[in-house]
């Protein structure tokens, strides 16, 4: 069977990780995407919440394109799952990938990516490395791009061009998360009580006003 394995950390998905997903589906009898964890960086989301937004991103894009394959062909298709901070090519061991499939944005990735394919060849010269390289509106997205740009006033005007949707509600549920969190923090340290409520805050997470009693 024709396996290919495409993992990344996925914090958060983007449109460029759906598109590379997409092509790998194309062209395996079975995809497996698998999310990884990397220890030197704390991530926005947990490895559950990315598998989510994975999931969500792969079945909206597949109920817009109803008949490509039925819901029990795409369930054999693709298949979700996380390496944890396993090698990728003793994970694509385990699961029993022949292919691994890799994204090259610029002459950066490129560089890092031929020489993982070397030390990746080194320990199993019968795991192959297919590289893709994403269209040119897309060539430039990155996770930590968007989480850069959540950081600026107006983000979410920006950052719905380079993520599914399904990953933009998550993003901006977990804005007015930390919006809530700094509010009660705030009035903590001030000794006061605040009641938060659902309107006082704007759909990107900032607030419009306090009420306190």
């Amino acid at each position: 069977m024709n396996l290919i394995l495409y993992a990344g950390t996925f914090d958060p998905p983007t449109l460029g990780h759906l598109w590379m997903i997409h092509r790998g589906m194309e062209i395996a009898e079975k995809l497996v995407v698998a999310v990884g964890q990397n220890p030197d960086k704390k991530p926005m989301f947990s490895i559950e919440e990315r598998i989510a937004m994975l999931v969500a991103c792969v079945q909206e894009t597949h109920s817009r394109n109803v008949g490509k394959w039925d819901d029990d062909l795409l369930r054999y298709r693709i298949r979700f799952d996380t390496c944890g901070s396993k090698l990728l090519i003793h994970y694509a061991q385990e699961v029993g990938a022949k292919y691994i499939l890799r994204g090259i944005r610029n002459a950066h990735d490129a560089e890092y990516e031929r020489n993982m394919r070397c030390v990746n060849a080194d320990i199993d010269p019968s795991i192959q490395t297919i590289f893709l390289m994403p269209p040119r509106d897309l060539c430039e997205v990155s996770s930590s791009l968007v989480k850069g740009l959540m950081k600026s006033e107006g983000w979410q005007n920006i950052v719905s061009r380079y993520v599914p949707s399904a990953v933009m509600r998550r993003l901006v549920a977990r804005q007015i998360d930390r919006a809530k969190d700094r509010l009660k923090i705030n009035e903590l340290q001030k000794g006061d009580r605040v009641l938060l409520e659902p309107s006082m805050f704007c759909h990107d997470g900032s607030a419009l006003k306090e009420v306190r009693k």
